[in-house]
């Protein structure tokens, strides 16, 4: 997918080579940890809205 956009993936120090399985399961892992944190954010935030809202501060930011 991404030499058909023209682009490589670099790792820290090298770029990754797709012709050793482990290289390809290395980044497939570390795509899905920080998509991961992405969904744990998402899935938290409307609940610390909430808690935020139900606040004095909260309170007083709803009046703006």
């Amino acid at each position: 997918m991404l030499r058909k956009y023209g682009t490589t993936a670099m790792a820290i120090d090298q770029p990754v080579d797709f012709s050793i399985p482990e290289s390809t399961v290395i980044l497939a892992v570390s795509y899905l940890k920080k998509l991961q944190k992405t969904r744990k954010k998402r899935h938290c935030m409307p609940k610390g809205i909430s808690n935020l809202q139900k606040s004095p501060i909260g309170n007083i930011l709803r009046l703006f």
